[in-house]
């Protein structure tokens, strides 16, 4: 609905309603310069990445991946189709219920508020007061198995880092289906 300077936007997956200022959508921008897309299963818990030009559509990855989980302070992974809006090569993370920094998702594509595509979560280690990086870590046993991410999708990271180097932002989608 359009209310002046916003745009009033029902958000289905978290039931609310918000304001979002007219200068960040182009009602005239489509999805028809679409290149790369990545759709990801919530139901099946996998993902693939698929290249589009002209009438072909090339499958390039199939793996698992692991979605958000609804909770007291994590989200469902929300279902619709995304444009890539950014990417981060380490996502910084908080602490539960806390501002201090716990740890980063490596290689994070991000397609919607909060929601990123990233490898799999590094918790910083303490040692003598500072935050110490152990380092990248490639495997977690859970992805894959079932939703349990706060809202992100998590990949095995080497696989983040190929979609992380592979998406292209200005031609990029994300689709969560389910």
């Amino acid at each position: 609905e359009d209310s002046g300077v916003f745009y009033r936007v029902k958000v289905e997956s978290f039931d609310q309603e918000v304001y979002i200022p007219k200068n960040f959508i182009d009602p005239n921008d489509t999805l028809s310069n679409l290149t790369h897309a990545i759709v990801i299963d919530r139901n099946q818990q996998n993902q693939a990445a698929f290249e589009l030009s002209g009438d072909e559509i090339r499958m390039i990855s199939y793996t698992l991946a692991t979605t958000g989980l609804q909770g007291q302070s994590s989200f469902e992974t929300p279902l619709g189709t995304f444009r890539t809006l950014e990417k981060k090569d380490r996502f910084q993370y908080l602490k539960s219920n806390s501002s201090e920094i716990a740890g980063y998702a490596p290689y994070a594509i991000r397609f919607c508020g909060g929601a990123y595509v990233h490898g799999v979560p590094v918790n910083y280690e303490e040692k003598d007061g500072e935050l110490v990086d152990p380092g990248i870590i490639e495997y977690l046993q859970t992805i894959g198995t079932f939703p349990r991410s706060h809202m992100c999708v998590r990949n095995f990271s080497s696989h983040a880092e190929f979609l992380y180097n592979w998406i292209e932002l200005a031609n990029g989608a994300v689709i969560i289906i389910e």
